[in-house]
């Protein structure tokens, strides 16, 4: 679980800002396979079942360059770039983790270093999410299957504006067989009140600073005394969590997500422990 970066008071143009509105009004309703599950577990989960062949993994330091600066100039570019990437049999999950994130990261770099402004990292970044949008049916195609479906609900800390990560990690964890919420929720007590009234296995929060940590610390407290489940597993990311600051232990996490492409499957095995004690002890 990750965050692209952190916002800073910088020129604003307008052309970026023109395109970014348009941009956010093409996409406004949620993922079509962003639904809620509710079911009480009762059967152990099933092993994973098979994958299809991966493609080629490799993806160089220019490929990065090449994605952040198609990013910066078009939407058009950046699918371009990565469908011959898809013609010359990458691999997907690749370019997501080793050519969309670094993108990301080197794109906030430049924001932080004046070499772009704010409206235009905004807008590549937002472009970066209608390209995930765009390649969902392929990314999707070959969903593991679980029976039952644990579920997760996977969101940014209230408040915040970094979605993109959260976007991508709930992409994972739909093809890792989970079923996925991750619509925005506008405050700490909307958490509090899904949670107690919808079922979930997983509640993975995005923490980008520390700025709201003292109502993040307060919310999840509600959360576990209040959740429809209770033993729901709390799993923690986003660029103040990689950073392994000592206030992380106050929010005492039950998992640590570091990589959006292993942590379904770290979620899930948590869960598989969880369940093998519970019925040790009946």
């Amino acid at each position: 679980m990750f965050t692209l970066g952190r916002v800073y008071q910088k020129t604003i143009k307008l052309e970026p800002l023109i395109e970014f509105t348009k941009l956010m009004n093409v996409q406004a309703h949620a993922h079509p396979a962003s639904f809620l599950y509710r079911s009480h577990r009762s059967d152990a989960y099933p092993k994973l079942q098979g994958r299809k062949a991966l493609g080629k993994s490799v993806v160089s330091a220019n490929d990065v360059d090449e994605l952040a600066h198609a990013c910066l100039s078009s939407e058009h570019a950046a699918l371009k770039l990565v469908q011959q990437w898809l013609v010359q049999d990458r691999d997907l999950e690749a370019i997501y983790l080793k050519a969309l994130v670094p993108a990301a990261q080197l794109i906030g770099a430049w924001w932080t270093s004046d070499k772009v402004d704010f409206a235009t990292a905004t807008v590549a970044f937002c472009r970066m999410h209608r390209l995930m949008y765009e390649l969902s049916p392929r990314f999707l195609a070959d969903a593991r299957v679980l029976s039952p479906a644990p579920s997760a609900l996977l969101i940014p800390t209230p408040g915040c504006q970094h979605s993109m990560g959260v976007f991508m990690l709930s992409e994972f964890f739909r093809r890792g067989g989970w079923r996925v919420s991750s619509d925005a929720l506008g405050s700490a007590d909307d958490v509090v009140r899904l949670v107690q009234t919808e079922w979930f296995d997983v509640l993975g929060l995005s923490i980008a600073s520390d700025r709201q940590l003292n109502l993040t610390e307060q919310m999840l407290t509600k959360v576990r005394l209040h959740s429809a489940n209770p033993k729901l597993v709390i799993m923690l990311g986003g660029t103040w969590v990689q950073e392994a600051h000592p206030q992380l232990a106050s929010l005492k996490p039950d998992l640590i997500g570091t990589d959006a492409g292993q942590s379904p499957q770290m979620a899930l095995q948590y869960l598989r422990k969880l369940q093998s004690c519970s019925l040790s002890q009946d």
